[in-house]
């Protein structure tokens, strides 16, 4: 390990400390530090100073590192629109349109309509190019005001770690490398290839050397996939399965619900048919919101929330803390569950939960969405009574 090594091991160090400093406001260590270094505003605000101590502009230079991460819009009053790292990318998450002379300190929450929590798609038209406007119109706002918070975006659940912060670094720096390289082969009239492009290269050039290699016949073996049946719900209670599914060809994605009683009887079932195509974490996130909206508004408080996403089913049940742009959504469903009375969590594998998956299939069919009450579209049916036949 090279003297580079250890000091962007020691940076990734600095930079845990204060995301401590950022993240857990309670604690001693923040109160003590925040007190004497940044009494009126938070880490991320603070500036280095002649009298700050050699532990405090250390820290500070960890601050740095968190600055490179990316900023999840609540309500966007505290990030600045060009200041700020807040598109959905990663080179470069900050907006490279040209600067509007009189927006030049203007915070993301002008480009978000109050009443309705929905972008301004005209005046983000008019101030993004083509480009960055498609990507600041497909970030996901929350359904209610949230407060703006600095996450992590090399990591899934968008919370640092020294570990994903030395390898940032290291990516960082063989990046500089490797432009200086570049620049350099350029000005000898030679052909560059980066980093990023060396395993595409690699797979491309083993798929050509398999093609040229004979394959061996071997005996077709028949398998039998794991079968998951639905299962009904306790007494007094309804299941809410959902369903999710991207159309990628269309550009558009679905969301399907069904509720059922301890019989296994439809009581409430719906197609919502979304035009616009969203990541397989944004659509899984909303589905389970748009079920537990559309319980309540049928008069259900009591149930059980279940879907073949094991991830997200997971999240729920631990209560667990998701700083990225995703975690917005995973709090919808967290404020849309504060409506019932008793709400657990449940997954099953896409055997069990095929009501809702044909439901979902049927979205791209309809302009909006559909509801059938004590009932679902008659094609579906049959996969009501399959599950009915199962555990009866």
């Amino acid at each position: 390990m090279g003297f580079r090594d250890i000091a962007m091991f020691n940076d990734s160090l600095l930079a845990k400390k204060a995301w401590r400093l950022l993240k857990n406001p309670k604690s001693l260590f923040n109160k003590v530090f925040k007190a004497r270094f940044f009494p009126n505003y938070t880490i991320m605000e603070a500036k280095h100073t002649s009298g700050g101590s050699h532990t405090w502009n250390s820290i500070l230079h960890g601050r740095d590192v968190l600055l490179r991460g990316c900023w999840r819009i609540g309500n966007g009053k505290a990030i600045s629109i060009w200041q700020h790292h807040w598109l959905p990318r990663k080179h470069p998450p900050q907006v490279l349109s040209p600067m509007v002379d009189s927006l030049a300190d203007a915070k993301v929450a002008i480009l978000i309509e109050e009443t309705s929590r929905q972008w301004n798609h005209e005046m983000i038209d008019g101030i993004f190019t083509p480009m960055e406007a498609k990507l600041v119109k497909a970030i996901q706002l929350s359904r209610y005001e949230a407060e703006d918070s600095l996450f992590w975006p090399f990591t899934n659940d968008g919370i640092y770690t020294s570990k994903s912060g030395y390898r940032f670094l290291k990516a960082e720096d063989q990046s500089e490398v490797e432009e200086e390289q570049r620049a350099n082969l350029l000005r000898l009239n030679k052909t560059t290839i980066s980093s990023h492009q060396i395993a595409a290269t690699a797979k491309e050039r083993l798929a050509e050397f398999a093609l040229t290699i004979p394959r061996p016949q071997y005996p077709r073996v028949a398998s039998t996939p794991f079968q998951t049946r639905w299962l009904p719900p306790s007494q007094g209670l309804v299941k809410i399965n959902c369903d999710d599914a991207t159309f990628k060809d269309q550009k558009k994605s679905g969301i399907g619900v069904a509720i059922r009683d301890e019989n296994g009887m439809v009581l409430a079932s719906m197609a919502k048919h979304l035009r616009q195509l969203y990541t397989a974490l944004e659509i899984e996130a909303m589905a389970p919101s748009t079920a537990l909206t559309f319980a309540t508004q049928v008069g259900f408080h009591n149930g059980i929330l279940e879907s073949d996403s094991l991830v997200l089913t997971t999240a729920l049940i631990n209560n667990s803390t998701y700083l990225s742009t995703d975690g917005l959504l995973m709090e919808d469903i967290r404020f849309n569950a504060s409506y019932f009375n008793q709400l657990l969590y449940s997954h099953v594998k896409r055997e069990g939960n095929k009501v809702a998956h044909k439901l979902v299939r049927h979205a791209l069919c309809i302009l909006d969405f559909s509801v059938w009450m004590e009932d679902v579209l008659p094609p579906i049916r049959s996969a009501v009574l399959d599950d009915i036949v199962g555990f009866s």
